[in-house]
């Protein structure tokens, strides 16, 4: 008899969770497992990347707000939406949220599923946490030392947790944190699945831009979200332009914060040399053209981004967040710096007068291999017990 697996996402846009949740639900085998998955704000680039065999649940207009973000809502004068984020919050501050939850979950699931994973945590824990599935699994994707989420419901969530059976961090740091503060022991560290034949396929795709042979050519790949720091990249693109060195930056996504990042860029007058390329389904032919991809961010939980630019050929210059340490080699396929824009423009600057220590690690990156079947067995063995 197939197990009956549930998957419960907030939402599919372009970025590492979704992203990874789809490249796991393309390993499981289908005549083992019979598989659901519940969108609870179903929008989202990667929607149509759930793969096919598997049953999407359609969610409820209630859970819309969970991803709002109340301050731009109001600055785009979105008062419905406003509205449903203060009740949202009325609901997770009282408590109330979670009779609301099990009310919802009896009008949206018919089936009672051996067992059922949070694909992100915060809400989706909490959504988990609160039915009747004989076995919850809560996956961590952020590093909590660095931020916390669940800050403003933290009675909730610690109450959910002692519902779920076992967390599954993406790293060890990741792993760390979220036990030193809420004090779980049931809890492992396992890397990110990632698609390597469709990465390495999408790498062949013929990139719509032809960089400048003749410039050091810089990268970055994610949303213009306060947690990326895509201003950092644009200030050190002020330094690099006192210092002589040709340098041309392309930053490849979408998000709140990008007029922003347009306006300083002008306003610091490196607007020319600064691509801004928007949101791009594939974005690997960027980074393969590129002499080095650089993560500025604040924090992240195992950025899989630099496992998709090692395979594009492509070194890495990353600030020192969750996840890196498992995948970059100081000096060998990259570098990681102190998180701070001060350490970050350093090292770029350096970097960047060396093109020669650019090509070799290319060519070291020739060779460059992800375990993906241990990793998948591994994710298997946790959410089915056998750890």
């Amino acid at each position: 008899m197939k197990k009956k697996l549930l998957f419960v996402n907030d939402e599919m846009v372009m970025g590492g969770v979704a992203r990874i949740l789809c490249n796991v639900l393309k390993r499981f085998d289908l005549d083992k497992y019979e598989i659901d998955v519940l969108i609870l704000h179903p929008h989202g680039e990667l929607l149509n990347e759930i793969p096919s065999g598997i049953n999407r649940i359609q969610s409820s207009d209630l859970f819309n707000a969970v991803d709002v973000n109340l301050k731009f809502a109001v600055i785009q004068r979105r008062w419905k939406a406003v509205f449903n984020k203060l009740v949202f919050l009325f609901y997770m501050k009282t408590g109330l949220i979670k009779s609301l939850i099990k009310r919802e979950r009896k009008k949206l699931l018919h089936k009672t599923y051996d067992i059922e994973i949070a694909a992100k945590e915060g809400f989706c824990t909490i959504f988990v946490a609160n039915g009747d599935s004989k076995r919850k699994i809560n996956w961590i994707h952020i590093d909590y030392s660095a931020v916390n989420y669940s800050s403003h419901h933290m009675d909730i969530m610690i109450d959910s947790l002692s519902h779920i059976d076992l967390n599954i961090a993406v790293s060890k740091r990741s792993k760390d944190a979220f036990r030193d503060l809420f004090g779980v022991s049931n809890i492992v560290s396992i890397r990110n699945l990632m698609d390597i034949s469709g990465l390495k396929e999408k790498s062949l795709e013929t990139c719509e831009i032809v960089y400048d042979s003749d410039c050091v050519n810089l990268v970055s790949v994610g949303r213009f979200h306060p947690q990326k720091a895509m201003d950092r990249l644009i200030h050190a693109m002020r330094s690099l332009q006192e210092t002589g060195v040709k340098v041309h930056l392309y930053l490849v996504g979408d998000g709140e914060l990008k007029a922003d990042c347009e306006a300083l860029a002008k306003r610091l007058g490196v607007y020319e040399q600064i691509t801004f390329t928007g949101s791009k389904r594939n974005p690997m032919p960027y980074i393969k053209q590129a002499d080095l991809f650089c993560l500025p961010s604040l924090y992240e939980g195992y950025p899989t981004t630099i496992i998709e630019s090692f395979f594009a050929g492509t070194p890495v210059l990353s600030c020192d967040v969750s996840g890196v340490h498992e995948q970059i080699t100081e000096g060998v396929n990259g570098w990681i710096v102190d998180n701070s824009q001060e350490a970050f423009i350093s090292k770029l600057t350096e970097v960047a007068q060396n093109p020669n220590q650019l090509k070799s690690m290319r060519k070291s990156l020739v060779d460059y291999t992800y375990d993906n079947d241990s990793i998948f067995k591994e994710y298997v063995n946790a959410i089915e017990g056998q750890l």
